[in-house]
């Protein structure tokens, strides 16, 4: 079980911002760093890109530890694209990234990666030609029903820059307990068996402002339907949540800065 929205979901989110952006007729260059994360999330875009009407002019797999990476930089600039869609991490950016603006054919304002890229000390760590105007996508706790208390909360506990995936951990402890109620046990199994009846329909919705509600009604044998900080969660039969908010962000005037546009996937959508 997750509470962490899976790259299947996120593939086709940013092939949604794309195509709201750039047409869905568009052509794009797509890149990632040659590993599971980029193979997979490369994978799913491409198949929703495509099956949207748009174009996949080539795919460029890179290794993050090659010494040099200018060759695959020269052929993600090829073909004169619409778009690139490029999947790394920070760790990793400040080699591909700068190798991708010395080649003077790329533009980062055209550029659409995912969350592992999103970072508060990218833009001071590789400079703004590798990454002013990039925008990309990661989980929201933006409109969530318990979305605004949660910020609210964890700027009075903690008083530091949000987290990308804080939101859905904070949702992942209020939920073992939760199932741990339901199961009366704490074996792990017993856990693992009720994690989603409580993350999602039937029953009455509880947020984290009402969890000693929810434990009641839980005690008086009643189903709840806990809805997250990061979203309504709904466990699927995957342990994948089945509802989820992104939001959209970008590397503008040498800051991250965060969108308030929300992308719904599953439940009602």
């Amino acid at each position: 079980f997750r509470t962490a929205p899976s790259d299947a979901l996120q593939g086709q989110v940013i092939a949604q911002a794309m195509a709201d952006e750039f047409g869905a007729d568009a052509t794009v260059v797509t890149a990632h760093r040659n590993d599971a994360y980029g193979t997979a999330l490369v994978g799913e875009f491409t198949a929703a890109w495509e099956g949207g009407g748009g174009t996949i002019i080539t795919n460029v797999a890179y290794n993050p530890e090659a010494a040099s990476l200018d060759s695959e930089a020269a052929q993600i600039v090829e073909g004169e694209p619409d778009a690139w869609m490029i999947i790394d991490f920070p760790d990793s950016w400040p080699k591909i990234g700068p190798a991708l603006a010395r080649t003077g054919n790329w533009d980062p304002a055209r550029t659409f990666t995912a969350d592992g890229l999103r970072s508060n000390d990218l833009p001071a760590d590789v400079g703004e030609e590798a990454t002013e105007g990039m925008r990309g996508t990661a989980p929201t706790s933006l409109e969530a029903p318990a979305g605004e208390a949660f910020d609210d909360l964890w700027t009075e506990e903690i008083g530091e820059d949000r987290q990308t995936f804080d939101a859905q951990n904070f949702d992942a402890v209020v939920l073992i307990g939760l199932a741990a109620a339901k199961a009366g046990s704490t074996d792990p199994q017993a856990i693992a068996d009720n994690m989603a009846s409580v993350s999602g329909p039937p029953g009455n919705k509880y947020t984290f402002e009402q969890l000693g509600d929810a434990f009641t009604a839980i005690a008086n044998g009643e189903d709840v339907d806990y809805e997250g900080a990061s979203g309504p969660i709904d466990l699927d039969e995957n342990g994948d949540p089945g509802s989820s908010n992104y939001g959209t962000w970008s590397y503008t005037d040498g800051e991250l800065v965060d969108g308030d546009q929300v992308i719904a996937f599953g439940g009602d959508e």
